[in-house]
């Protein structure tokens, strides 16, 4: 048996089958599963220097992301392939994991799959029903030869005690829920020239506008803001139930033709009262660095602001201070012209006085309303506290070493259940608790740590 012992920061790749461990400036290879994707390609005590899935990034930043954005970055798309450059020993190998579908055909046997079902899936499998309905779609709605234009959706959005909480194929500003999907057009006998669309919503006029002398038929990725936000609350005081959208026509002018109109119409779906429902936070404020802040130590303030994670598209942001309430105090960045990329800010922030302080970004819409991402939180401190803080932590480190040389000892994964008890009667140790044979436990100081137990 092999116990492996992984503290705080362990993260499970688990569509690629092995789990690595954040060191002071790598990844270690920290466990791989026998029968996963890494089996073949890696080995317990690799060091990741560097991972391609596509784009190439150095695993110094790659410590750098949570755990979420770690396993998100290292799971390539279901057919997808994940090359890392490790250091085994004193040499440098590369390993490319394939990662490959899971499933057969028969494995969403009904399309589309209730949402209460949808749900309950796990992240892999979620994704995997997600390529599945694509090909659904496609199958069931082929190219018609005539000329026409589709929007065939169904979104959904769900309202908890007043407020947009989640939602599928829509997204929303502070006054508008957005259709986003595609919309396929067509023309029968001659390249296509423009889409327009007229509704009382406000829609843009030009959706798609092209002069291929040869592009007769294709789709164009729409954002279609179709619902009052007020409205679709409003829904919720006479129950759940379908919101449709404002009259929509559509105008297909085809070349050498005359103009093809259509009307069409989405209905959305609303359900009230998911409570159990996480919010869909605009989770695009990273304060990589600068979470703690020593009072007289040089520090850079800058904020990493991921444009591309936000839909609708913002026109513009600006970092603002918040109080506990979620209320804006005090703007701390010049206005933000929006990016096609990623964007360090540097913001100001009064750091004489020690004080809790909570960040955001205000984003600002076409239609002229505003949404606040998901709140970051930075300390600052004086030098006193953080020199207390510093040793506070180093004799917890100690006596989570102690605790792993007692458990080594007694061959803790021979007797999972026993070394549970043992824990618990550990002064040092607030909780500890066995699942199959592993085993976690946190001491008295917050330091939780995880004993994995595995067959060599």
């Amino acid at each position: 048996m092999l116990c492996a012992f992984l503290v705080v920061a362990a993260v499970p790749i688990e569509p690629m089958g092995f789990v690595v461990q954040r060191g002071s400036t790598n990844l270690v290879v920290v466990a791989v599963m026998p029968e996963g994707p890494a089996a073949a390609a890696l080995e317990v005590g690799d060091v990741i220097e560097q991972a391609v899935t596509p784009t190439t990034v150095a695993s110094a930043t790659l410590i750098d992301f949570t755990a979420q954005e770690l396993a998100a970055f290292l799971t390539p798309p279901v057919g997808g392939a994940l090359v890392l450059k490790v250091r085994r020993g004193g040499s440098m190998v590369t390993a490319t994991l394939q990662r490959t579908p899971r499933g057969g055909p028969s494995e969403f046997p009904t399309m589309p799959v209730p949402r209460d079902e949808f749900d309950h899936f796990p992240p892999d499998k979620q994704a995997r029903y997600r390529h599945a309905f694509a090909r659904w779609q496609r199958a069931r709605y082929p190219t018609e030869k005539q000329t026409h234009v589709t929007l065939d959706h169904h979104p959904a959005v769900w309202v908890a005690e007043g407020h947009l909480v989640d939602g599928d194929g829509i997204a929303w500003t502070g006054d508008w829920v957005h259709l986003e999907g595609s919309m396929p057009w067509h023309c029968e006998r001659s390249p296509m020239r423009q889409v327009l669309l007229t509704s009382t919503a406000p829609v843009p006029r030009i959706v798609v506008s092209s002069n291929d002398v040869a592009l007769r038929g294709s789709s164009t990725a729409v954002s279609l803001p179709l619902w009052k936000i007020d409205a679709v609350v409003a829904r919720c005081k006479t129950g759940p139930g379908e919101l449709p959208s404002p009259p929509l026509e559509a105008e297909l002018r085809c070349d050498g033709e005359a103009p093809v109109k259509q009307p069409l119409q989405v209905s959305l779906t609303v359900t009230c009262g998911r409570r159990e429902t996480r919010d869909r936070v605009l989770d695009v404020l990273r304060l990589y660095g600068a979470e703690l802040i020593v009072i007289g130590q040089a520090t850079a303030l800058t904020a990493n602001l991921n444009w591309p994670w936000v839909r609708p598209a913002p026109v513009s942001a600006t970092i603002v201070e918040v109080d506990p309430r979620g209320a804006v105090v005090g703007r701390r960045s010049a206005v933000l012209p929006a990016r096609d990329e990623p964007e360090q800010v540097p913001f100001t922030l009064d750091l004489a006085t020690p004080r809790n302080v909570t960040l955001a970004a205000e984003l600002t819409f076409a239609d002229g309303s505003t949404r606040l991402s998901e709140p970051q939180s930075l300390r600052i401190i004086t030098r006193e506290t953080n020199e207390r803080e510093i040793q506070e932590f180093d004799e917890g480190m100690a006596e989570l070493t102690e605790l792993h040389q007692a458990l080594t000892a007694r061959r803790v994964c021979d007797d999972p259940a026993g070394a549970v008890r043992f824990l618990e009667g550990r002064p040092e140790v607030e909780s500890a608790s066995q699942s199959g044979k592993d085993i976690s436990f946190i001491t008295k100081r917050g330091m939780p740590s995880f004993v994995h137990c595995h067959v060599r």
